[in-house]
């Protein structure tokens, strides 16, 4: 029998006819639970080993839905879809549908200061490729010529 949710006014997988909701145990990591429990906003609550948090807590952002992995060899970045989402280890729960609106949390989680400089290197890279390609591109034109008349008037 699937876990159901410890979030106030939240019935999933209560519905026997309906299919079930995939839930979420709390995190291990002290810091994390903590905000795990905030988020829940639940007097009193001590979550227990079996105190689960379904997926309708969480945005879509909060879901990995690929893997990443780099070749040691040619140094590529190899990407495999996963066949079912998996929660983020930062993820905290911030969608509360059944709980006044102001409860619930429309922002993203923030960015890590390492993947936004990675981030930022990588458009950085992109934009210097690019200016390269372009260069290259004229000085091809500026030393192309069609015969050996042409390229001494030239000069």
């Amino acid at each position: 029998m699937p876990s159901s949710c410890v979030v106030p006014l939240c019935k999933s997988n209560y519905n026997k006819n309906g299919h079930n909701i995939k839930v979420y145990s709390f995190p291990a990591e002290t810091e994390l639970r903590r905000k795990w429990i905030s988020a829940i906003k639940r007097d009193n609550f001590t979550p227990t080993k079996y105190s689960k948090v379904c997926q309708l807590h969480f945005n879509e952002s909060d879901f990995l839905t690929t893997s990443k992995t780099v070749d040691p060899k040619p140094r590529n970045v190899i990407e495999v879809p996963l066949k079912l989402k998996r929660l983020r280890p930062d993820a905290i729960p911030s969608q509360f549908p059944n709980l006044a609106c102001y409860m619930s949390s429309n922002e993203t989680c923030r960015e890590s200061p390492n993947s936004k400089k990675a981030r930022t290197e990588q458009v950085f890279i992109s934009r210097a490729l690019l200016e390269s390609c372009k260069t290259k591109e004229e000085y091809d034109k500026t030393m192309t010529f069609n015969s050996l008349c042409a390229r001494i008037v030239s000069l």
